[in-house]
């Protein structure tokens, strides 16, 4: 969404293989991309990495409830809500191209220190 380094890697990639890169969230505002995510019926995992995030965020699912304050807490704390800062994996469950929904253990999501 915001990342120079990445979106120059995939413009040197797509004009090698003479294809036309497409980035229609570009620099869109990560807190609308995540709101509108989760309004469409994505289901999004947290997967911690970092200590920047409290530990009740850890294999927590996202959504119309909680959206509000982990946008907060994440404004609050300098990180991208998208996971753009690396504090974080977003995980999708399901959304509405997806035929079924993944199944995960939280117990599965080890937490990760940087």
């Amino acid at each position: 969404i915001r990342s120079n380094h990445r979106r120059n890697r995939l413009v040197e990639v797509c004009q090698k293989l003479k294809i036309q890169l497409l980035l229609p969230l570009w620099h869109k505002d990560p807190a609308e991309i995540l709101t509108n995510m989760i309004e469409e019926g994505f289901v999004i995992m947290i997967k911690l990495k970092s200590d920047r995030l409290d530990g009740g965020w850890h294999s927590r699912v996202l959504d119309g409830e909680n959206r509000d304050e982990f946008i907060q807490v994440c404004d609050e704390n300098g990180i991208d809500p998208m996971g753009e800062s690396k504090e974080f994996d977003p995980i999708v469950l399901a959304g509405p191209s997806m035929r079924d929904r993944m199944k995960v253990s939280p117990s599965l999501l080890p937490r990760q220190s940087p």
